[in-house]
């Protein structure tokens, strides 16, 4: 249950990340034919000009990133004793300095370079640069987690049919 809650939450979050290209489909149908065909891949991507883009844009956006988003997940789950205070502190660790920040971010570069080109990072680096970019990536969490919120209240007030 709760693997599922955090995998839902990833998925809302990196859908908000991910540029998918506009299609007939719906957003459920596009996000979820991209989910169903996602193979997760750890393996160390090359070192390579992408690669150092994909980095540097990484690094430029600052604010919510996945790193972050797990940083946060963890800090929920501990404080609403889904977890216990040793399991916190090894995901924690595992996460922020062990093998898991290296698969993790082994498998962003990899998600990164199956949707964008260089051209793309590049302009995202620019964008991410400026004081519109700077100011959207420190409150863009905030957006993100108050808009989810909105949506959950709203669906609260809504009666259903039965």
């Amino acid at each position: 249950m709760q693997q599922m809650q955090f995998m839902k939450i990833l998925l809302v979050i990196l859908s908000c990340f991910l540029t998918i290209q506009a299609t007939s489909q719906t957003v459920f149908e596009r996000i979820t034919t991209e989910m169903g065909t996602y193979k997760i891949n750890t393996a160390t991507p090359p070192a390579d000009k992408t690669t150092k883009l994909i980095n540097e844009l990484r690094n430029a956006r600052g604010g919510f990133n996945i790193n972050e988003a797990m940083e946060y997940k963890l800090q929920e789950d501990r404080q609403k004793k889904d977890i216990n205070e040793k399991q916190f502190e090894y995901l924690d660790s595992f996460f922020r300095s062990g093998t898991g920040t290296v698969l993790l971010n082994n498998a962003v570069t990899w998600i990164y370079r199956n949707y964008f080109t260089r051209k793309d990072l590049k302009q995202l680096i620019h964008f991410y640069r400026t004081n519109a970019g700077e100011k959207y990536s420190k409150i863009f969490p905030v957006i993100l987690l108050q808009s989810a919120k909105a949506a959950g209240e709203i669906m609260k007030g809504v009666s259903l049919p039965k």
